[in-house]
């Protein structure tokens, strides 16, 4: 019995199942509403979508539009030029928040097989260091006696 393959075979197939239960649990998280969407105007006219994720205080929204680098940017550009198409459009601002949420679940789905990896590997050894070695077998002497014989003279 191959222990090793085993379980390298058993670390593939629970791999596997945690990444499909992850993609699971993140298309169900993703339909139910990582973020959330919500339209402002300024004083201007100007339309702007902010998404948030999900938990955000409203009351934390329009300070965060009105500090926005980006909304500040749109003002200005379209204060010289009422007219641009652009200006007339919702115009898409993200919050922080939503893009780091992914990031630190990903880290999360992606090294937890990792961890589970490290850790059977170093049980392994530790199992391995208290096995008594192997003595070599009779194939493994055989060599060792022959060099010990004395050449024969070919004649």
């Amino acid at each position: 019995m191959n222990w090793r393959l085993g379980m390298l075979r058993l670390w593939v197939v629970f791999t596997l199942l945690w990444l499909v239960g992850c993609s699971a649990w993140a298309v169900f998280q993703w339909h139910n509403g990582i973020s959330f969407r919500y339209a402002l105007t300024d004083p201007n006219g100007l339309k702007f979508v902010v998404s948030v994720p999900a938990g955000t205080n409203k009351a934390d929204i329009l300070p965060f539009a009105r500090s926005s680098d980006v909304i500040k940017k749109w003002q200005a550009d379209c204060g010289k030029e009422r007219n641009a198409s652009s200006c007339r459009q919702e115009i898409p601002i993200q919050m922080p928040g939503i893009v780091e949420n992914v990031v630190q679940f990903l880290v999360a789905a992606i090294s937890v097989p990792f961890l589970v990896l490290g850790i059977g590997l170093i049980c392994t050894w530790v199992i391995l260091g208290f096995q008594k070695p192997t003595s070599p077998g009779p194939e493994a002497e055989a060599p060792a006696a022959r060099s010990r014989t004395k050449p024969s003279s070919i004649k």
